[in-house]
């Protein structure tokens, strides 16, 4: 196999794999999410909220992982919550599926 024909399925199978985060970013107005409460409070220096999103069916790529970091962000600066991860049913890490 020449090297030509080598370089052209390597860009193949590159284009081939990212298909799916293309379609991810290109759809994601798709996704709908609420926080609970609309409006955040404090209560003894915690804050307490309720994030749920809805992904359109076959939104995410099988292998796929996405990160959620929720940022707060005030008149003195930003605080970031705890950072959610999901991923589609092939991908590896345990964490929360999306079928």
């Amino acid at each position: 196999m020449g090297i030509s024909k080598i370089f052209y399925i390597l860009i193949l199978a590159t284009a081939m794999s990212s298909c799916g985060l293309n379609n991810m970013a290109s759809k994601y107005e798709t996704v709908s999410y609420t926080v609970t409460p609309s409006t955040l409070q404090t209560h003894a220096g915690n804050v307490s909220l309720t994030l749920d999103a809805t992904f359109a069916e076959k939104y995410f790529a099988k292998k796929a992982t996405v990160d959620f970091t929720p940022v707060l962000v005030y008149a003195n600066g930003e605080t970031a919550f705890k950072t959610i991860t999901i991923q589609g049913e092939e991908a590896t890490g345990g964490e929360a599926t999306i079928f």
